[in-house]
């Protein structure tokens, strides 16, 4: 059975809020387009301190965020940048670090499909939340589900 969207209220609705939202200036903030590339300061780079250059709207940002931060009693940021070789490094290497964190998320979570439902305070599932896992409550529930002795689903059944 296929249902018409555009006919139903609730979506009808939702449709009208979202035109009137989009719409309504008060909830965007007004960003300048013009960025001025223009070398004004040189920062020693975040981690092998060599000098970097740094546009005016790079500086001008910088003060801005600090005047936010002092007004609320915290420490302003200090004069650092990354230079790209640095940057492409510290990327790179992120990206391994994220990969190796998949990798033993994927390792912990057929660990635990092919065992008994462990509590949500071992360390097993400590160790999936400390790596990121998106929804550990969200898969235990799910094997909770599914190893139940009154559950009708089987593996790979949605």
């Amino acid at each position: 059975m296929t249902r018409d969207f555009a006919t139903d209220p609730e979506v009808a609705a939702d449709l009208d809020r979202q035109a009137r939202t989009e719409a309504d200036r008060s909830r965007t903030r007004e960003t300048s387009t013009v960025i001025d590339s223009t070398t004004a300061a040189t920062w020693p780079c975040l981690y092998c301190k060599t000098a970097v250059p740094v546009p005016r709207t790079a500086v001008e940002m910088r003060d801005t965020f600090n005047r936010a931060l002092r007004a609320r009693g915290q420490r302003p940021l200090e004069d650092t940048a990354v230079c790209s070789s640095c940057y492409a490094r510290e990327e790179a290497r992120r990206v391994e670090l994220g990969e190796a964190a998949r990798t033993r998320c994927a390792q912990l979570v057929r660990v635990i499909t092919e065992g008994s439902v462990p509590p949500a305070d071992s360390p097993i599932v400590r160790e999936l939340r400390k790596l990121g896992h998106p929804d550990v409550d969200g898969l235990l529930k799910s094997l909770r589900e599914r190893k139940s002795p009154g559950s009708t689903r089987g593996r790979g059944e949605i």
